[in-house]
């Protein structure tokens, strides 16, 4: 399997009924199995939607108005990529997966599509990165952070320039390739791999649905540890369900509030208790768990500065 390390820049602009990440220059590199360079591909993509770069476009990426009029069409920015990959079978892998989901934005803007013609297998490099030196995901490092972590000065880079972004993406996948954990991480770009990157996380609002788990809404006393009983209703606001409880055992009025997030295939529950003169309960303040739902119970951004 080859492997390639795809990056994008773009231009936040809009039009008149979109607003969009508009592609405006595409890079890649083509590693062979063995990791050896196989090609390097880069181009300009004149936008379509807006004519003019903004200021920030502009500010980190060196890239003027003049030089992105003189770019490939969208679609012949795509034909050329797909034909540089070639015939062989390769996985995609980007910083993060923030320029897939803008790949597909634009795809869906321009062809009305939310399929990657030459995408079959992909692997979010930044999350890999992650688990290989066992970093949490809720402190995600940049590109030019992880190649200083790794010994690779990132200055010999133009940064937010996309051949340049593939190029150092690379070098940091060669420092820390584990074949079997890459075997192990890359997907396979099937209806199911879509549906689970285009889920949208929600907020349950409605007590009927199925994923909410009655279990959950318990409200314990932070100084006993009883249960308290429920006093009201439950009524939902800023985010979550809310309902006033009591706590028999040491006479207490307790607030307490729970959040359903659903998620592709589980439900994240967090919970606060407060007093009923508002201050925080320590012991219940911010708990949180996380509960699997079946996946028939479901229907269904690297960030640009990484």
């Amino acid at each position: 399997m080859n492997y390639l390390i795809l990056d994008l820049e773009w231009n936040n602009t809009f039009g008149r009924k979109v607003t969009l990440n508009e592609i405006i220059e595409i890079g890649a590199v083509l590693l062979g199995p063995d990791l050896a360079e196989i090609g390097r591909f880069s181009t300009l993509v004149k936008p379509q939607i807006g004519r003019k770069l903004n200021a920030r476009t502009k500010r980190l990426t060196h890239i003027t108005n003049e030089e992105i009029r003189g770019g490939l069409s969208f679609h012949e920015a795509l034909k050329r990529l797909e034909s540089f990959i070639g015939g062989e079978e390769a996985a995609m892998l980007s910083w993060g997966d923030g320029d897939l989901r803008v790949l597909i934005e634009n795809l869906n803007c321009f062809f009305h599509t939310e399929r990657i013609p030459f995408l079959q297998y992909y692997l979010d490099l930044q999350r890999y990165y992650h688990l290989i030196c066992g970093r949490s995901m809720s402190q995600q490092i940049a590109l030019s952070g992880a190649a200083a972590e790794l010994g690779i000065d990132p200055d010999r880079y133009a940064l937010h320039r996309a051949l340049d972004d593939s190029l150092l993406s690379a070098d940091c996948f060669r420092a820390v390739f584990d074949r079997a954990r890459v075997d192990q991480m890359v997907q396979k770009c099937d209806e199911q791999f879509y549906r689970r990157f285009l889920f949208k996380p929600y907020i349950i609002k409605d007590l009927s649905n199925p994923a909410v788990d009655p279990g959950k809404m318990v409200c314990l006393c932070d100084r006993c540890g009883g249960s308290a009983q429920r006093t009201g209703p439950w009524k939902f606001f800023n985010g979550a369900f809310h309902a006033p409880f009591f706590c028999r055992t040491c006479r207490r009025k307790l607030n307490f509030s729970i959040r359903f997030k659903q998620y592709f295939d589980r439900v994240e529950v967090k919970t606060r208790t407060t007093d009923g003169d508002g201050e925080t309960s320590h012991a219940n303040a911010n708990k949180s768990a996380e509960t699997d739902v079946r996946k028939n119970q479901v229907i269904s951004a690297k960030s640009h500065e990484s």
